[in-house]
């Protein structure tokens, strides 16, 4: 159906530079301007009727892209959602054996290995206790997914939040997308550093805006690549990546009215600023 669609504008706009070839050739070939009058009006209509029917051909096809990034967008958070459902899911499961097998121990009134097991339980489980509470829900579910990966990837995965996030002005996909992006990439960079890799995400608010920053260490940005890394399918000759998640947040920060900063040293830096309109509390 959208094939039919961008055929269908392929041939309008086809059909105003005909009308207007025709149009030409009808003025060159006639002997007296008395013709050319007589067909003008004809012709002037027909060509502003096919391009008020361009125009909304592109404004239908802009907003089904639309559409469709949205869409994209949700169904990313949706699949972030489900890892974390997935996490919670397991840990349940652990729960409950755990708690079976205390539950034996104590009815055989065997206290001094149930102590022990609790002993345990305490210093090698409960990856719960990791899950970091963001003010914004499905912001929160996002980054503890993210969490939960860079955990079975061997990153160290720090977290901050000092601010409100439920008050910002960004649609959730949208601001998924931002901060997924944001993560991936510096979580891919990290692996690089196979000693220590680490990630830092810190949630704030500073002076009106609502502030994200995301740091990692592994690869870091030359200066060359600094001016580039926002470009549709520029990647680094280090990265695995399709070049195309800094693109993204780029034009949607810059779509909010926010501004984006790359430092890049011995570890980089990607601050992210989005301006808000109530202060956190």
């Amino acid at each position: 159906m959208n094939r039919k669609r961008d055929v269908l504008v392929i041939l309008v706009i086809l059909s105003q530079t005909l009308v207007s070839v025709v149009m030409s050739q009808m003025i060159q070939a006639s002997d007296t301007i008395k013709i050319v009058k007589a067909w003008l009006p004809f012709w002037e209509v027909l060509i502003l009727a096919l391009a008020l029917l361009s125009i909304a051909s592109i404004n239908n096809i802009y907003n089904n892209a639309r559409e469709s990034i949205k869409t994209s967008l949700i169904n990313a958070h949706l699949r972030q959602v489900e890892i974390l459902m997935i996490v919670l899911q397991s840990e349940k499961h652990e729960f409950s054996r755990h708690l079976q097998a205390l539950q034996s121990l104590i009815y055989l009134n065997r206290s001094q290995e149930a102590k022990q097991y609790i002993d345990g339980i305490v210093e090698k489980y409960w990856n719960t206790n990791d899950i970091v509470f963001i003010s914004h829900p499905v912001l929160s579910n996002l980054v503890n997914s993210k969490l939960s990966l860079a955990k079975s990837q061997g990153i160290e995965f720090t977290i901050a939040s000092t601010c409100d996030f439920s008050q910002i002005k960004v649609e959730p996909w949208d601001l998924c997308s931002i901060v997924g992006n944001l993560l991936d990439n510096a979580m891919e960079s990290a692996l690089l550093d196979r000693v220590n890799p680490w990630v830092e995400v810190e949630f704030e608010y500073q002076n009106g805006d609502f502030i994200l920053c995301v740091r990692n260490n592994g690869a870091t940005i030359n200066k060359d690549d600094k001016e580039r890394v926002f470009e549709a399918g520029f990647t680094s000759r280090d990265s695995v990546g399709r070049g195309y998640g800094l693109y993204i947040v780029q034009n949607l920060v810059d779509r909010y009215g926010g501004a984006i900063e790359v430092f890049s040293d011995k570890q980089t830096s990607i601050l992210v600023k989005l301006p808000g309109e109530e202060k956190c509390a």
